[in-house]
């Protein structure tokens, strides 16, 4: 099931850079990019539990953005976030900015998207509740309260400000271990690494800053991007066990649609394909990821 939908999301991604306004060749550099050259190709092979999750939320993301990008029925949106979020509680964060590029791209007044998106995922908030309640006689999810009990990550509670220097490491400069004497001298650490070491196109992310000012579409896109992280940067932990930083991927279809842009959009509109230093570092991004799917998952080369 996890690798089913690891790759599956690849082609609701495709659509959803497809009604962002990405031309073909970009769009399916996109996709590619996403399946294979990001930490989600490591968590849809592995597929145990926290991996797991990520990569069946995956596809329902694609497809919020998707929708929003389109100015699609806001209903559809509600229950695409609603699905997602039923894997991966963090994701509902980005849920203001999805309605707002809903509303701008397809014309909706905001009060009236708002209202179906709600209205779309009703259903979802309710089965998620319903299942706290038989799980743990609670409507809210007892279990994360649970890890702040005696836990050393969580000196301060469950979310706190005082976390972040810990996820901004795990972010920007964690690096691999280095091992003497064996072809797999790049050791994948079990506590994360660089998110720009894993995937090295995510620099054309800092790329698109300059077009938000004259794209609203863009700028909203990266605010889903920063609230859906939001929750995540603010954890007590970085994600560990895993390879990268896994919590990238509660905002993944809005990070590649950033880089993608960073690369392909002018101040005219898009050009047609990638250029080549975005192609390279692509390919760079799934040798990366496949070189660390291998060694862990085959080899058990993981510290």
């Amino acid at each position: 099931m996890s690798r089913i939908a690891g790759g599956a999301s690849g082609g609701v991604l495709f659509l959803g850079l497809r009604a962002f306004g990405a031309p073909r060749l970009v769009a399916i550099g996109g996709a590619a990019l996403s399946a294979l050259g990001t930490t989600l190709f490591f968590s849809s092979v592995d597929g145990r539990a926290w991996f797991d999750a990520h990569a069946v939320a995956m596809p329902f993301l694609c497809a919020a953005f998707l929708f929003a990008s389109r100015g699609d029925r806001p209903w559809l949106l509600g229950a695409a976030i609603g699905l997602a979020t039923l894997a991966r509680l963090p994701i509902v964060a980005a849920t203001p900015a999805l309605v707002l590029l809903l509303s701008l791209r397809g014309g909706i007044p905001l009060a009236r998207a708002l209202g179906g998106v709600v209205l779309g995922g009703l259903p979802f908030a309710a089965i998620y509740v319903l299942y706290n309640l038989l799980r743990w006689g609670t409507p809210l999810d007892a279990g994360y309260a649970m890890l702040t009990v005696g836990d050393v990550f969580f000196t301060r509670g469950l979310f706190s400000l005082f976390y972040l220097p810990r996820h901004f490491q795990a972010i920007f400069i964690e690096p691999p271990d280095f091992v003497e004497g064996t072809p797999w001298f790049l050791r994948p650490r079990g506590v994360g690494m660089s998110l720009f070491l894993t995937t090295p196109a995510f620099v054309w992310i800092f790329a698109s800053l300059r077009h938000m000012r004259r794209d609203a579409a863009l700028a909203l896109t990266a605010v889903a991007a920063l609230l859906a992280l939001l929750p995540d940067v603010l954890h007590g932990t970085v994600g560990f066990q895993q390879f990268g930083y896994r919590f990238s991927l509660d905002a993944q279809p809005f990070l590649v649609a950033l880089a993608v842009a960073g690369d392909a959009r002018t101040r005219d509109g898009w050009r047609s394909r990638p250029s080549i230093p975005f192609i390279v570092a692509t390919v760079l991004s799934v040798a990366i990821n496949l070189y660390a799917t291998i060694a862990i998952t085959r080899f058990g080369y993981w510290q």
